[in-house]
């Protein structure tokens, strides 16, 4: 990969169990997805139902891990006293 470049990656297809389902509360197909950087680690995934959803979608949720997102922590290189 060249640098700079990040890699997107199609995440909701792994979790479905055959065909995906309509994310539309009047639709019969899927029309959402979630997007991901591929550097994110996701632990889990939920769809919630029309019913507890915001408007008439499919709420999608993604679990994912703090060190993915963050990274490692790392001490200041300076003390606090130091900060301006």
């Amino acid at each position: 990969m060249p640098a700079g470049r990040r890699v997107l990656v199609e995440e909701t297809h792994h979790h479905w169990d055959g065909d995906a389902p309509h994310t539309y509360v009047n639709g019969s197909d899927p029309i959402h997805t979630v997007i991901r950087l591929c550097e994110i680690e996701v632990t889990g995934f939920l769809m919630l139902p029309f019913s507890e959803s915001v408007g008439d979608h499919h709420t999608m949720v993604l679990q994912v891990t703090m060190l993915s997102m963050v990274g490692e922590f790392q001490l200041p290189s300076l003390p606090p006293s130091h900060h301006v």
